[in-house]
């Protein structure tokens, strides 16, 4: 048995999912998640409006940050802040005698 035809995921996109690890916002959940990986944490809610708010975060790789969606669609990203470097420590110069 064939399956219905109409939108393919749990987002009703009917458009391919991002090829090579493309985000941008208005992505669905899904598409982000495939072209990123599998998230550090995830927490769900709803805005004032009643609409579906998830807040994805990564907390490593190279693009680590905060992802929230509304409605299902990615509406901001902010990245994680830079680590700090770390202090060298200072080599002790040699005494000539």
């Amino acid at each position: 048995m064939a399956p219905p035809p109409g939108p393919a995921d749990a987002n009703a996109s009917t458009t391919a999912a991002p090829m090579g690890g493309t985000v941008a916002l208005g992505h669905t959940e899904c598409d982000v998640v495939r072209g990123i990986g599998v998230p550090s944490s995830v927490n769900l809610s709803n805005d004032a409006a009643g609409r579906r708010v998830a807040v994805v975060t990564w907390s490593t790789g190279p693009r680590a940050g905060i992802y929230t969606f509304t409605a299902g669609r990615l509406s901001s990203i902010e990245g994680n802040p830079d680590p700090q470097p770390v202090p060298r420590a200072a080599k002790p110069k040699k005494k000539h005698a």
